[in-house]
């Protein structure tokens, strides 16, 4: 398992470094899944239904590689969202965002995703077969109607999250999954990167 290799997060940068790495691995393999299976994704740019409602669960060095691309440039609107949607998201069970029907703090105006390149494990995952039933599903919450995801794509996600968890248990470190927008406004705390390779509990914010 390249994750559990060796792997000793000790600095913000070898964080990014590994969850880059993570993430290119896992998208490849999804491409592989996707090939081999026959089984083609509903899924495209603008095509957003599964962004809407739906709790996505994030490690603490997700979340820390996100903060870290909210700082790029000028993003101060963005990062007010996640803050607002986390005050919100604290107060709601899973069930509740979903009939709420919120869209996701980092969703743009056109339905593309403002941190694609740094996307959780979750949703890089996440591969609907039809885009309709992903459209009902989010339009009729009340009958939480079922959304048939690629199967094979949707391992090697769990996959990748369950190793990721494991590698992070070996060096000691918080290994706990949080909702997105509250992980995310802990992690844009100052020095939230060397709190936590601290060993100290920031998250419990979360």
């Amino acid at each position: 398992n390249p994750l559990r290799n060796g792997f000793s997060p000790r600095t913000p940068q070898a964080i990014v470094e590994t969850m880059l790495g993570a993430h290119a691995r896992l998208d490849q393999r999804i491409v592989h899944s996707i090939e081999t299976s026959g089984l083609a994704p509903a899924c495209s740019r603008g095509c957003a239904w599964c962004c809407h409602g739906v709790k996505v669960n994030v490690s603490i060095p997700e979340a820390l590689v996100i903060a870290g691309h909210l700082t790029i440039g000028e993003q101060d609107e963005l990062r007010q969202r996640v803050q607002t949607a986390a005050a919100q998201r604290r107060t709601l069970n899973t069930d509740e965002l979903f009939q709420r029907g919120d869209p996701c703090p980092f969703l743009g105006q056109a339905g593309e995703c403002r941190i694609y390149d740094v996307r959780p494990l979750a949703c890089r995952r996440h591969c609907g077969l039809d885009a309709n039933e992903c459209e009902r599903a989010v339009k009729q919450p009340k009958h939480k109607l079922p959304v048939q995801q690629h199967a094979a794509a949707n391992a090697a996600g769990v996959t990748a999250a369950i190793a990721l968890a494991a590698a992070l248990e070996d060096v000691g470190l918080d290994y706990r999954t949080f909702e997105l927008a509250t992980a995310v406004s802990v992690a844009l705390q100052e020095n939230a990167t060397e709190h936590w390779l601290s060993r100290e509990a920031l998250f419990d914010q979360a």
